[in-house]
């Protein structure tokens, strides 16, 4: 009984980066005031070993034009559960 539990902990950690859509980053990324947003890359394991906390279930690496029509990169950090996403340089 204890191993059944166990597996379904680990299954429901390891299934909520799922909830996380590449979508989501690219809306907070619009939302700091960035403008054409694409993706680089993505990240699913180990996100706060690239600026991102422990909280966080991905981390989505982008270029976009910042306010002044420079081309940056930033991270954008995004939670599962009640987290949403930060926008990080």
């Amino acid at each position: 009984m204890r191993t059944i539990l166990v597996l379904a902990v680990m299954a429901l950690i390891a299934g909520c980066s799922y909830l996380v859509s590449p979508e989501d980053a690219k809306q907070a990324a619009i939302n700091a005031g960035l403008d054409n947003v694409f993706i680089v890359d993505e990240t699913w394991a180990g996100p706060a070993k690239m600026k991102c906390s422990g909280g966080d279930a991905a981390v989505f690496e982008v270029r976009a034009n910042n306010h002044r029509g420079d081309l940056v990169t930033a991270y954008v950090c995004c939670g599962a559960f009640f987290k949403g996403c930060t926008v990080r340089y």
